[in-house]
């Protein structure tokens, strides 16, 4: 998912417009500097676990095209030599398809993982966007209120 609008939007926000003339109105302020920071913390934390994902299954994958192509040289190596050598490649092929399955279960284990991982942070997320935009409302109730 891409989070970028969000992240520009949030950005671009400043509860800060004026000078804060009271307590409360400094109060505001500083809650919304630091739920502004917490929400763009979480929605980096969200780029960066995505990244590391897309990162650990192309290694995972290289490695298993990598594999397959051990197979296939096994193969051409059964065409065209005796039959003395079949029981040899055959542990060299069944060693092979044992280290594809390990891979696989190894890529779907990082996409759990992983799954888990972002629906922790985007569950935080959800929350502090609420907090975050509860205190825009209060913010522009505040200001609607003092003019």
């Amino acid at each position: 998912m891409d989070y970028t609008h969000l992240l520009d939007s949030i950005r671009k926000l400043d509860l800060d417009n004026k000078k804060p003339s009271g307590t409360l109105e400094s109060l505001l302020s500083d809650k919304g500097r630091s739920l502004k920071a917490g929400v763009i913390a979480l929605l980096d934390e969200i780029k960066g676990r995505e990244d590391l994902n897309v990162n650990q299954t192309q290694k995972i994958d290289k490695e298993i095209r990598r594999q397959h192509t051990n197979a296939m040289q096994l193969e051409n190596i059964v065409d065209h030599h005796p039959f003395d050598l079949t029981k040899d490649l055959d542990e060299s092929k069944a060693r092979i398809e044992s280290n594809v399955l390990e891979l696989e279960k190894e890529r779907r284990k990082e996409q759990v993982e992983c799954w888990r991982d972002l629906m922790f942070l985007k569950k935080h997320l959800m929350v502090s966007l609420k907090e975050y935009w509860d205190l825009v409302r209060r913010k522009e109730i505040l200001d609607g209120r003092s003019r």
